[in-house]
């Protein structure tokens, strides 16, 4: 939700909405929609319960959420172009 809002989605919407606005703006493709939604599974119910978490599946999401985030963040000046998106500062 944080990574889609600082694309400039819009404040207050459901968790589904953030998702599809990661696919709108590219920053996820759609095949990846399930990804998101295994760590969506993986956070409601680390925040309604205390489950026993594997560290296969701690290491899964954590990898995809670190590689999203290179890939808005990083990835275009790394390569030494301009990043295709376009982010809202974190004090707007």
């Amino acid at each position: 939700m944080v990574l889609a809002w600082r694309l400039k989605a819009d404040d207050g919407k459901k968790f589904q909405y953030y998702v599809e606005y990661l696919v709108f703006v590219g920053a996820i493709s759609a095949p990846m929609k399930t990804w998101v939604d295994k760590i969506r599974t993986i956070g409601n119910a680390a925040t309604h319960e205390i489950p026993e978490v594997s560290e296969e599946e701690t290491k899964s999401v954590l990898k995809f959420v670190e590689l999203v985030f290179e890939n808005v963040f990083e990835a275009a000046g790394d390569a030494g172009v301009d990043s295709p998106f376009e982010l809202r500062s974190s004090t707007d």
